[in-house]
């Protein structure tokens, strides 16, 4: 029996072989009407059928097996990691075993075909699907990517760092847990998400976010008052604040910021740990590929015109501008940055914090830093006209200047300069570079896996296929302690790299739309951001999985 036929007319085959009568399928179908939830779900929950009796069928009917996990035993958990948590969560399922060439995943939707789509891309396996229970399947995921789940794991497969006590009683205890835990896992940010009826516990690793187990309401208010003695800030009242927390590991410190914002059920907070790379890291280790680094450090050693890196939040642009400033850093040249706040002063630069709220915003510290001749001048964002404009007339005028700017990709980012007021002539005579990036997840190097996919498979998405091959050989992680059952650990840039020629400069003067200046881009032999993606998945660096969560195929 087809799939589709049968979830069309599932209800009058249920009736047809005498599980259910027809007065019993107009009730639930009218439960439906009302509330849109599936038809078997209504009549399990109604007592009409048999959840078991239910699944069997269905199983029976799509020609798969149906599965009890109360009874199937222990799932291993490099089994559930083959799997990204993100995708188990949203789509409902489980795998529950796996060889060389199969993966079995248990599902609660036979229907869902899309999701079987994507894990065969993702993996490579071949996929086998068993029907089991909704609320079975949903234990068997927090039993094995809840916070306690993954620490009773790693008890015997990891260790925990001790952090020194600055917390008080039983609550004072369950955040210290939290906070070595995160340390453990090398956490940025700890997520605490107050709901309805508890409070959500979220981990931040390598820029993704993963779930914990929750806290209750009651628990979390007292959490909120040890948070606030250890800052030594005032009682949350309803305004956004933030301060900072010092604490230790027994070898080094750990400076914690909490951020806190009110939400419709209570104070939202997120406790973070820099993570900021070293301002010394060479150019070649951020991830450049060699053709674009070579591009990429013939335009930043011209004597004048503007650089611009882009990206959204967290895609690592500081990074990147940090080891730039670096690269150039030489007793002969006078270089300036302009930022809110410098967390990694490099020796031999002019650092400068603007205070806005004093009335020395970046329009002021540019024109102060003028009067001191800089060779380089390094500009935090471009947020207005006003800087933008700024900035742009101290490269015409001799000077080196690097910026950035919040945008998805090169063509966009000349597009917004265009929208924030910039002239298109002064922006096609001093843009001599446009450089947008990512910050892309790296395969745990302790839990690799190497795999075949057909080539056929990535047809239509937008990247070079590996000539004369019908099998292309991809990594990918399996799940370890030492990257928290993630598969990955540590991230790496992928970088578009648009270097202004005539034909761009043209196209900018004349305010050519976003999609024909990224075809020239294109056309002239630049490759997108998903082209840097796949070498870094055809390299074994990292994966499928984030090649398409990072980027979109380029439109040419």
């Amino acid at each position: 029996m087809q799939i589709a036929s049968l979830k069309k007319r599932l209800g009058d085959i249920l009736v047809d072989v005498g599980i259910i009568s027809a007065d019993q399928l107009k009730a639930a179908l009218e439960i439906q009407k009302r509330t849109g939830e599936k038809l078997g779900t209504i009549l399990s929950q109604t007592g009409t059928l048999n959840e078991e009796v239910m699944l069997a069928f269905l199983g029976k009917q799509c020609g798969v097996s149906y599965v009890s996990l109360s009874e199937y035993g222990d799932i291993p958990q490099n089994v559930v990691h083959s799997i990204p948590e993100s995708l188990i969560r949203h789509q409902t399922l489980i795998p529950i075993a796996k060889d060389e060439k199969g993966l079995k995943i248990a599902m609660a939707d036979p229907f869902n075909v899309f999701a079987v789509d994507d894990i065969k891309l993702m993996t490579g396996y071949d996929v086998q699907i068993v029907i089991a229970s909704e609320a079975e399947i949903k234990s068997a995921i927090e039993k094995h990517f809840s916070r306690q789940g993954f620490s009773d794991y790693r008890k015997t497969n990891g260790h925990k760092p001790s952090l020194r006590a600055v917390f008080s009683g039983k609550e004072g205890g369950l955040l210290t847990s939290i906070i070595e835990n995160a340390v453990s896992e090398n956490v940025s940010d700890i997520h605490f998400e107050p709901g309805a009826e508890a409070v959500g516990i979220r981990f931040c690793i390598d820029g993704f976010l993963y779930e914990r187990a929750p806290v209750q309401k009651d628990t979390y208010q007292a959490i909120c008052r040890q948070i606030e003695k250890a800052a030594n800030a005032p009682q949350f009242n309803g305004k956004p604040k933030t301060c900072s927390i010092s604490m230790g590991t027994e070898k080094n410190p750990v400076e914690l910021t909490f951020s806190c914002i009110p939400s419709v059920f209570g104070e939202r907070i997120v406790l973070s740990r820099p993570l900021t790379p070293e301002p010394h890291t060479p150019l070649e280790k951020l991830g450049f590929e060699p053709e674009g680094l070579a591009i990429y450090r013939k335009q930043i050693e011209m004597p004048n015109g503007l650089v611009l890196i882009t990206g959204p939040m967290g895609s690592g642009k500081t990074a990147t501008i940090d080891s730039t400033i670096s690269t150039l850093n030489f007793p002969d040249r006078n270089i300036f940055v302009i930022e809110e706040h410098t967390s990694n002063p490099i020796p031999g630069v002019t650092h400068i914090n603007t205070d806005h709220s004093g009335g020395f915003g970046f329009v002021q510290a540019i024109e102060a830093s003028l009067h001191h001749n800089p060779n380089i001048l390094m500009i935090e964002e471009l947020r207005d006209q006003q800087t933008a404009n700024l900035a742009i007339y101290t490269a015409m005028t001799g000077h080196s200047v690097f910026s950035t700017l919040t945008s998805n990709d090169t063509a966009e980012a000349i597009v917004h300069l265009n929208n924030m007021g910039v002239e298109p002539f002064l922006t096609s005579s001093t843009l001599s570079m446009v450089v947008a990036q990512r910050l892309m997840r790296v395969i745990c190097p302790s839990c690799r896996q190497e795999y075949e996919v057909p080539a056929e498979n990535f047809k239509g998405l937008g990247v070079n296929l590996p000539q004369g091959k019908e099998k292309i050989k991809l990594s990918r992680g399996g799940g370890c302690a030492k990257c928290s059952m993630t598969g990955y650990r540590g991230r790496i840039a992928i970088f578009e790299i648009l270097e202004i020629n005539e034909e761009l400069s043209s196209l900018i003067l004349n305010k050519a739309p976003e999609d024909v200046i990224r075809n020239a881009f294109i056309a002239g032999g630049g490759f997108s951001l998903r082209e840097a993606a796949w070498h870094k998945v055809l390299g074994g660096v990292s994966t499928v999985e984030e090649m398409l969560r990072l980027t979109k195929v380029s439109r040419h």
